[in-house]
């Protein structure tokens, strides 16, 4: 688990409102569930950095079966 003292997910509900844009109504809600998942992962510094949180969250979109 890695420290952080200060958390800014902001970056997270941007990338999830640029991933929603255009998609069907299963895939938006599919993201805001992953969205949940990642978020909460975020802030209790489960990854490394933005550029890993920001990874995950593309690489789980990618594979639910609602974004296909």
């Amino acid at each position: 688990m890695y420290n952080r003292t200060f958390v800014d997910s902001a970056f997270i509900d941007r990338l999830a409102t640029q991933l929603r844009a255009n998609k069907s109504a299963a895939c938006r809600r599919a993201i805001q569930r992953i969205l949940a998942v990642v978020k909460k992962n975020f802030e209790d510094g489960k990854y490394k950095n933005d550029v890993e949180a920001e990874a995950d969250f593309r690489q789980l979109v990618d594979r639910d079966e609602g974004c296909k």
